[in-house]
């Protein structure tokens, strides 16, 4: 078991806080009964009625050493980011945050960076980046300066994936009910790793769409 999952989920579940691991994390555990190397990230998801059992954690999430991000969008906080400090290496905690809509899915926007040719673009993409993740505390991704150098996606997922999550024995932590078809479902062939595999071009539960279109 990873011990920086174990640490955060430890935590979670001290405070009754009801999450699921998702994404990379979830693949990697239920693959190769790890965090797969080359994933920078742990991803843990809750839903929108957990964020205030959250920020009650940040004074510790704090002393083990990270720094918080609280990304906002249209005035409510959609994902927490917990960024180690330069001196420890560990893993971005990633903490996704799911609302349901009237169309039986769930749904989180996300952030995807542009791309830009110009050098000075790029020049101030890196800047704001750098005040993302090292200034700021709260980013409205849907307002200015955000909205220019990133756009918004979102995951639209069959809520029924996620309305039940169950203990998973081996490591002790929580992962959707119906894991095995959720991985169908978003990776398809999930059992044989792609290096190739890309966040915007393969997930299939990202819509290119922001979530006022969806919802």
């Amino acid at each position: 078991m990873d011990r920086q999952l174990e640490w955060i989920a430890s935590i979670f579940k001290e405070s009754q806080v009801n999450y699921w691991i998702d994404s990379g994390t979830l693949l990697g555990i239920i693959r190769e009964k790890k965090i797969i190397d080359s994933d920078n990230d742990l991803d843990i998801a809750i839903w929108h009625y957990e964020v205030d059992k959250v920020l009650k954690l940040f004074k510790i999430i704090k002393k083990g050493g990270y720094r918080i991000r609280k990304l906002y969008y249209s005035g409510n906080i959609v994902k927490i980011k917990c960024i180690p400090k330069k001196n420890i290496k560990k893993r971005i905690i990633d903490i996704s945050v799911f609302k349901r809509s009237f169309k039986g899915y769930a749904w989180s926007p996300q952030v995807v960076e542009k791309n830009f040719k110009s050098v000075i673009l790029k020049a101030i993409k890196r800047v704001l980046m750098f005040f993302w993740l090292y200034i700021v505390k709260t980013v409205n991704i849907d307002r200015i300066p955000w909205i220019y150098i990133i756009d918004i996606y979102t995951w639209w997922i069959p809520e029924d994936f996620f309305n039940e999550v169950v203990l998973l024995e081996d490591f002790n932590i929580y992962v959707p009910n119906k894991y095995l078809a959720y991985l169908i479902y978003r990776y398809g062939n999930w059992q044989i790793p792609n290096p190739n595999w890309s966040f915007i071009k393969d997930d299939t539960c990202l819509n290119k769409l922001p979530p006022e279109i969806l919802i």
